[in-house]
């Protein structure tokens, strides 16, 4: 053991001073060569004259530049990229290329096959750390070993010699594998520094000095990347999933938050009629803190953070939204914590506690889902429990107006009218250490609430809109007059039933008029749709209620970041869960899906299209063949939980 790694020191030491020996003879016999080189770089004399010059000597002056690259790529001592601009320079393009390729190719080999008996890289001490680094590196990669090769050979920093030996120690490719893989790793590389040597002599000065401080910039930014760079080498890019499962929140950004936020979002994205009420100083309330937001709308986080300025904020998002490859940078930057929806995480625990422990701000909207109906959904009960574990104060920001400028039965529609949001300290750590579990939440109901239509009419608030009943058949389908279902139709400001011809007509207040003396509603829209739930509510009582649908199944790829259409088949609601039964449309493989009832306190839905959930994880979604019973199955989901879980 001992006289092999004596052997190994004096072979390297050996090679070492032997090639320091060579390059010294051959700087000094060929001095005059030398001279001229450094004339034309500094662009003194004619360049042609002395590219001539050079060229005009004997072949054997070619093979020892093959010989020079050959020795960098068996000893690593000197950077290979610099010998190859001086082959551009003197041999141009063609030629420099060959030359360059030739010693490339023979060293690389000469190496390999030494390696792989000797197990041996001639290297110095740093150099044959980095090679063990790069070794350990290239066995744990989740790259295929010959695409691996191929991209080392494209790093800066990571030499020939280092590429071969690692090749020879760690894999078991063949040498003919190797010298193709080689060949072809090397060739372009080597063709792009010969071509810039090239340039020197036959572009214009200007491009030349153009190139070359692209180049250095090059340089400046490997050097400040290195790690990353060889790291993006050996390991494939992250997934989107992959990046979810082991997220890590970020500071939000200052630039969002001094110049975006303040500028961009309050004169384009928020309308001039959103009035913020202040009932007490946020300026005073030093983070950490948790502001709790309420949810009628899709622009309430716009709502909520431009409220809390100048504070950044770490809002909690569901996880949908960062499933996105245009996204997912945007709302991470901003600070955004991905969460499942109605799911106890441990990733978003972290996160939050790694917040606080920053000192910073988390927002949450504790509904969970923002109103299809115009007043607020229940509070999940889980964020009384958060508030008791964070002891930290609360800040609330309710919003009224919002749900009505973009109603859910009608996405497409921009409607101008007030909306309120109002700021309000909450809770002081006292408090929430004070108060029972049950009076937190019963707390954030009340203070969280809001009705959209009921604040309307009574702050006679006047909407600028258009064919305001457009849609809302999606989201009322029961008649209060003859009771059938799914008979309801709606165009302009109108919404009747077909069956027996009850109808209401919508004013600007959005506020439900007779058409008729005969015609008989509810008050609002928000209690048409209460009323709705009543009714259902006493249907999934029965015992054998069930809701059985058509539909098909979108979920994301492996990699999350795209959602496709995978499943076809049956969904089936009834007092245990939510079931599909059905095949995917590929493969033509039957495919079950159960989602047990405590594990639904709602669900997620787009009207007259679909409803959504995750699953063990993965999201899918039950786009309905017909559509319009979207808001059926997901309100029964809802009354299922509440019959049979909350009576627990």
């Amino acid at each position: 053991m001992t006289s092999l790694a004596f052997d190994k020191m004096h072979l390297k030491n050996i090679l070492l001073i032997c090639s320091l020996i060579l390059f010294t003879i051959l700087a000094i016999f060929f001095r005059e060569e030398i001279y001229l080189f450094s004339m034309m770089m500094f662009g003194r004399g004619d360049d042609s004259v002395i590219r001539s010059y050079i060229q005009s000597k004997p072949p054997f002056f070619a093979a020892l530049f093959v010989l020079f690259q050959f020795i960098l790529v068996l000893v690593a001592v000197f950077p290979g990229e610099l010998l190859q601009v001086f082959i551009g320079v003197v041999y141009g393009l063609w030629w420099g290329v060959l030359i360059c390729w030739a010693g490339v190719i023979t060293g690389s080999m000469l190496v390999f096959f030494i390696a792989r008996r000797a197990k041996t890289s001639f290297l110095g001490k740093k150099k044959e750390e980095l090679r063990a680094q790069l070794s350990e590196q290239f066995l744990n990669s989740n790259r295929h070993h010959v695409i691996l090769m191929i991209l080392m050979y494209a790093t800066p920093g990571i030499t020939y010699g280092l590429v071969t030996f690692i090749a020879a120690t760690c894999t078991k490719i063949k040498w003919y594998q190797y010298l193709a893989v080689s060949s072809a790793g090397s060739l372009f590389f080597i063709t792009l520094t010969v071509l810039f040597g090239d340039l020197i002599v036959t572009a214009n000065p200007m491009i030349t000095i153009i190139i070359t401080s692209c180049l250095f910039v090059l340089m400046v930014i490997f050097a400040l990347n290195k790690e990353r760079i060889v790291s993006s080498v050996f390991y494939k890019r992250k997934t989107i999933n992959e990046k979810l499962n082991s997220f890590k929140v970020k500071e939000p950004s200052e630039l969002l938050y001094k110049i975006i936020v303040p500028f961009f979002v309050r004169k384009i994205v928020i309308p001039k009629n959103v009035h913020i009420n202040y009932l007490f100083d946020v300026k005073t309330l030093k983070p950490p803190f948790i502001v709790l937001g309420s949810h009628p709308s899709r622009l309430d986080y716009v709502y909520v953070i431009y409220s809390i300025l100048p504070y950044k904020m770490n809002v909690i998002l569901n996880r949908w939204f960062l499933q996105n490859k245009l996204m997912y940078p945007l709302l991470t930057y901003g600070g955004g914590i991905p969460k499942r929806l109605f799911a106890a995480e441990l990733t978003v625990m972290k996160n939050i506690m790694a917040v606080v422990k920053n000192k910073g701000i988390i927002c949450i909207f504790p509904e969970g889902i923002n109103t299809i109906y115009g007043a607020s959904n229940p509070v999940i009960p889980g964020t009384a429990g958060l508030l008791k574990h964070l002891k930290l104060p609360v800040v609330s920001v309710s919003i009224n107006g919002a749900f009505l400028t973009v109603p859910k039965w009608n996405y497409n529609a921009n409607y101008s009218g007030k909306i309120e949001v109002n700021v309000d300290l909450l809770f002081t750590p006292e408090q929430t250490e004070q108060k029972t579990t049950e009076e937190l939440l019963s707390d954030l109901n009340e203070k969280l609430a809001y009705n959209d239509f009921k604040w309307v009419r009574e702050n006679k608030i006047v909407y600028k809109a258009k064919k305001r009943a457009k849609g809302l058949n999606h989201l009322l389908y029961y008649c209060p007059n003859c009771k059938s279902q799914f008979k309801l139709t709606a165009h302009g400001n109108n919404i009747w039933c077909t069956e027996c011809g009850n109808g209401a007509y919508l004013d600007n207040s959005f506020q439900l008029n007779k058409i008729k003396e005969t015609d008989v509603f509810p008050q609002d829209i928000t209690e048409w749709f209460k009323l709705q739930e009543s009714v259902l509510s006493g249907e999934v009582a029965a015992e054998f209620f069930e809701i059985r649908e058509k539909c098909k199944v979108n979920t994301f790829n492996k990699e999350g970041d795209t959602l496709y259409l995978k499943y076809t088949g049956e969904v089936i609601i009834d007092k245990s869960g939510v079931r599909f039964i059905g095949k995917n449309i590929l493969t033509a493989k039957k495919k079950e899906l159960f989602c047990e009832r405590a594990k639904l306190p709602m669900v997620a839905n787009t009207l007259n299209k679909s409803f959504d959930f995750y699953l063990a994880g993965d999201y899918y979604e039950f786009v309905l063949d017909d559509g319009i019973k979207a808001v059926r199955c997901s309100m029964a989901i809802q009354q299922i939980y509440k019959h049979y879980e909350e009576k627990k």
